[in-house]
């Protein structure tokens, strides 16, 4: 009977000091910990600027963090640009990340090659700490981009258009012009010199006279030049007009508008205007504006443009439209393009030379093309009946593009023409005039080749 309990206590105490083992020895490879923490550096370019953007991530999933360091090595100089201590902690820190943004030109930093240095040290008492080095190429560039001004004579209406032409140092990656939060970008394929640009560019309707332009370049390390732009802006006035609505307009085209869109209807006829004007609206044009948003840099157009044949203006471009129900104001846009009406279902031609960047249903602007003409131009056709050209058609002038008709928010079969830099709508009115297009864009070009 002893035997047995003494057998027994003897596997005891052997399975009590195996568990005490494993616990030591869990403690100890814990404590010892011999993996090394994990860090990197994300970034979509090697270029480091004056002041770079340059995002740190470090991890750790044994022991924590206990110190992470940043450094630009240049040459045999290295400058630390960033360092945190994580010891003493509690919890210790498994994971960090951080977005920095040093002044390297006032660091002293030298331009040219250099190398970034992340260094990550766990709290493993395996030699102080299992320690990461992790080095990236870069290029260190402070300086921003030189700008020189060629053209001269800027004038523009508000709502019209204007170019420029200017030149920039070799390392520009983008530049153009620049009026409050809209940039007009310049393109270099106007000229054989690629660091000479062009750029087109607008007053928008909607901005109050008295707005300051300047041109702006980019390099790829993300240095910033400006230099101001000499514009003289003549004022312009555009119409008020007072649009009525009935409701048997009104209930032919909201049903249709808001089910294609799959917004659902309230059942009051005016909250569901609401819903086509205003809802409908900024998301058909926010959707016009993603087709607009990059451009050929080559002229696909030449000379004027033209206008639908013998078509009369029954709205104007930014004419400040009152909607009207039952005798009372109940909203207010502008119109940005002009109505063009001429017999039913009549042909419509492309204003000028360009590629089919859209061509399909917009919600409501009905059956819609949209034409690239290259440099940040753009044309729109809306409310056709029928549409005879693809996306990524190229077309001549004068190609037949569809036929007119009353699809979207049309009360009638017209043509809905709109002309547009990049984003910014601009009165067609001068992209008709040949005489304009020579004096105000062509002849800038012909003096600066």
């Amino acid at each position: 009977m002893l035997d047995r309990r003494s057998r027994f206590r003897g596997k005891a105490v052997v399975i009590l000091a195996a568990v005490i083992l494993a616990v030591v020895v869990y403690a100890f490879l814990t404590i010892m910990e011999l993996t090394p923490p994990e860090a990197e550096w994300t970034s979509s370019s090697e270029y480091l600027g004056r002041e770079p953007s340059i995002s740190i991530t470090a991890a750790d999933t044994g022991t924590g963090l206990r110190s992470v360091r940043v450094s630009v090595v240049s040459g045999k100089s290295s400058t630390e640009i960033f360092s945190k201590d994580f010891t003493g902690v509690e919890p210790p820190a498994g994971d960090f990340s951080i977005e920095l943004t040093p002044d390297l030109k006032k660091l002293g930093i030298k331009e040219g090659e250099a190398v970034l240095t992340v260094e990550v040290k766990d709290l493993s008492l395996w030699r102080s700490g299992n320690t990461l080095m992790r080095e990236y190429p870069v290029i260190v560039d402070t300086t921003p981009p030189r700008i020189e001004l060629i053209s001269r004579d800027h004038i523009v209406f508000v709502g019209g258009s204007e170019a420029v032409i200017f030149k920039v140092s070799p390392d520009t990656e983008s530049a153009g012009v620049r009026i409050e939060d809209r940039l007009f970008q310049a393109y270099g394929g106007a000229f054989e010199d690629e660091d000479t640009q062009l750029a087109l560019f607008s007053y928008p309707y909607d901005l109050k006279t008295g707005k300051s332009f300047f041109i702006e370049a980019t390099d790829m390390a993300g240095n910033v030049a400006i230099r101001s732009l000499s514009v003289l802006v003549k004022a312009k006035e555009y119409r008020k007009r007072q649009i009525g609505l009935s409701d048997s307009f009104l209930e032919s085209k909201i049903p249709e508008l808001l089910g294609t869109a799959g917004i659902d209807a309230t059942g009051d006829l005016l909250q569901d205007f609401f819903l086509v004007n205003k809802d409908l609206r900024t998301r058909n044009e926010a959707l016009i504006a993603s087709f607009m948003s990059s451009s050929t840099p080559e002229f696909l157009w030449d000379g004027r443009f033209l206008q639908m044949r013998n078509s009369s203006v029954e709205a104007r471009f930014a004419d400040f439209r009152t909607y009207k129900y039952k005798g009372k104001a109940v909203d207010k846009l502008y119109h940005l393009g002009v109505d063009l009406a001429a017999v039913r279902k009549s042909p419509i031609e492309s204003a000028n030379g360009g590629v089919v960047a859209f061509a399909g249903d917009m919600g409501i602007y009905g059956n819609t093309v949209i034409l690239d003409h290259g440099f940040g131009l753009f044309t729109l056709y809306s409310h056709m009946s029928s549409i005879d050209v693809l996306g990524g058609d190229g077309v001549e002038k004068g190609q037949i593009l569809g036929m007119s008709g009353s699809t979207g928010f049309a009360g009638g079969d017209h043509l809905h023409f709109g002309v547009f830099l990049h984003e910014t709508p601009v009165l067609p009115l001068e992209w008709w005039d040949g005489r304009w297009i020579q004096n105000r864009i062509m002849r800038k070009i012909d003096d600066a080749r």
